[in-house]
């Protein structure tokens, strides 16, 4: 039974050795990333590098650029700002794990009272149960968030954190782009290789 990779050899659409290492390579190395794109599609005689870290070193300055030009009182009312999303996340997200938690607890419950019409139906109902435990979640994660923003009186300390995340960004995004440069070099790199071996 012909596979995607081969059907156009089978019906006679590729003919050429290249064309069809060509189709295959697309399941390795550099053009791994192509594995989800239609097989027709054209493989690039060069890759470039993606921008996505480069915008978002951009971000990240023009970020601390606006944390370091805020006032005294900018800046309390930024954490204030920060802190009172922060708390209704937590808040949003407590309710939303206490209600699926209560939809588990209720589904657990008849699990629980059902009986498997045969013993071959016993390990089934094991593994029910298992599965709902499981998809449970504690809430305790976003309770300690919210405990921790409410102790927050320091503000001028909780901004230099948000100044010292910003620089960490800027580092982070960068150390991303100096990698995708690499990536992208030695995937062009492989696809010269392999071009010129089928030539």
């Amino acid at each position: 039974m012909p596979t995607g990779y081969t059907c156009d050899v089978g019906n006679g659409k590729i003919k050429e050795f290249e064309d069809f290492a060509l189709l295959c390579a697309r399941d390795f190395g550099a053009l791994v990333s192509m594995r989800e794109i239609p097989l027709d599609a054209p493989i690039p005689n060069e890759f470039k590098p993606s921008d996505y870290a480069l915008k978002e070193i951009q971000k990240s300055e023009d970020k601390l650029k606006e944390l370091k030009s805020m006032n005294k009182e900018q800046r309390v009312e930024f954490v204030k700002s920060k802190i009172k999303n922060g708390m209704d996340y937590a808040k949003r997200q407590i309710k939303k794990i206490d209600e699926e938690n209560d939809r588990y607890d209720a589904m657990l419950e008849k699990v629980k009272k059902w009986k498997p019409p045969s013993s071959d139906h016993e390990n089934m109902k094991k593994f029910m149960i298992e599965q709902l435990e499981t998809s449970k979640d504690n809430t305790d994660y976003y309770r300690d968030e919210i405990k921790n923003w409410q102790a927050t009186t320091d503000y001028g300390e909780q901004f230099e954190e948000y100044i010292e995340d910003a620089k960490r960004d800027i580092e982070y995004y960068k150390k991303s782009h100096r990698e995708e440069i690499e990536r992208t070099n030695d995937r062009n790199k492989w696809v010269r290789q392999l071009r010129k071996s089928l030539k």
